[in-house]
């Protein structure tokens, strides 16, 4: 019993606060855009159509909150070396962890949706110790760490703390992966059977944000190039401006059927403007595309999967294109041109950013 009472509450598990080297996913669609974690800025990170597996929490910490001696009143009990998870029952100093158990609240793309929540001992997420499940409903995810994973993060001298458990998050697919705030629930770090040791709580707390700091614009009355003949010559002529006052931006341009498929996509970078311009738009910046160009480089990555616009069902003015950028500030502007008639009209007012702006209020300078 004093055993216990001497071993209860020292070893410390603690939640270490977000830090990803891998720190993109999407948003809302399967195009390119930025998110961050805990409002980190996300200019210098890499931009994904989708994110395998990222660092989702920074890490679960086992470390020695004191140092007290064991039963033999010569060896610390301590959590360090590598003598960490064995299971000796000589009360020689070792913490007898069997495992550890993880309880994460937040809003998970869902198992049968492809994602999937597992702890790892390297920051990258490569080298998983332990599967986790996600709930049905998405909204919580547990891990238990069996004793092998915990072995695998000993220390190697016995100086050493206790490596990091990495909770990772991530898909399979190019499924939706929904913004949400993550958070430890609780959790434990259990001791064998025959152990004299009690459990140790996990500490709760918040641990990583997912949200997007990227601008999603629907052109919602665009006219393809498909449509030009049977419109009697109209087409599109869109004005994209870099509003961001100090970034660079590569926009991305995506076919948006009107049966709502999410077609073909491309860079702006490789299409020339009116006046022959490619490349990234420097801050400020202010470009127009014909739709021939835009639906022309949209056209040259379509295939059966990726469809483009087809007639005749893209061409009664049901097609959209959209826009996406990794940037805080978009502007777009959609005219409709008739070179034959000798008549333009500007249609902006159907578009609109459907992205979460945090910054502004209810989004409204955006729109």
């Amino acid at each position: 019993t004093f055993e216990g009472v001497v071993k209860t509450g020292v070893p410390r598990v603690s939640v270490v606060p977000g830090w990803t080297k891998i720190d993109s996913s999407i948003y809302d669609v399967p195009c390119p855009i930025y998110v961050s974690q805990g409002g980190k800025d996300s200019v210098n990170s890499l931009v994904l159509y989708f994110v395998p597996k990222f660092n989702l929490a920074g890490a679960i910490n086992i470390t020695d909150r004191t140092v007290l001696f064991d039963l033999d009143g010569t060896n610390p009990y301590s959590s360090k070396g590598p003598t960490f998870a064995g299971n000796p029952g000589t009360g020689a100093g070792v913490v007898e962890a069997q495992s550890l158990i993880v309880n994460v609240s937040g809003k998970f793309l869902t198992a049968a949706n492809g994602g999937s929540f597992f702890v790892s001992s390297a920051a990258d997420c490569t080298a998983s110790i332990a599967a986790g499940t996600i709930a049905a409903d998405g909204a919580t995810a547990t891990v238990t760490v069996p004793n092998a994973g915990l072995i695998a993060l000993r220390g190697a001298a016995a100086t050493d703390a206790v490596k990091p458990a990495y909770l990772c998050y991530g898909t399979t697919n190019t499924k939706v992966i929904p913004t949400s705030v993550f958070a430890v629930t609780g959790g434990s770090l259990t001791k064998f059977a025959n152990s004299l040791e009690a459990a140790n709580p996990v500490c709760p707390g918040p641990i990583y944000t997912l949200v997007a700091n990227g601008v999603r614009i629907d052109v919602r009355n665009y006219v393809p190039n498909v449509a030009f003949a049977t419109s009697g010559g109209w087409y599109s002529v869109i004005r994209v401006i870099n509003s961001d006052e100090t970034l660079s931006v590569s926009p991305v341009i995506q076919v948006l059927k009107a049966d709502g498929t999410l077609g073909a996509n491309a860079s702006l970078d490789v299409v020339n403007d009116v006046a022959g311009k490619n490349g990234p738009f420097k801050p400020r910046e202010v470009r127009y595309y014909t739709s021939s160009a835009l639906d022309g480089a949209m056209n040259a990555n379509a295939s059966a999967t990726v469809p483009t616009y087809s007639a005749p069902a893209d061409t009664a003015a049901n097609a959209r294109l959209r826009i996406t950028a990794a940037s805080s500030s978009l502007r777009v502007q959609n005219y409709i041109y008739n070179p034959g008639a000798g008549n333009f009209q500007e249609s902006s007012a159907a578009q609109g950013d459907d992205g979460p702006d945090y910054t502004r209020r209810a989004d409204q300078t955006n729109k």
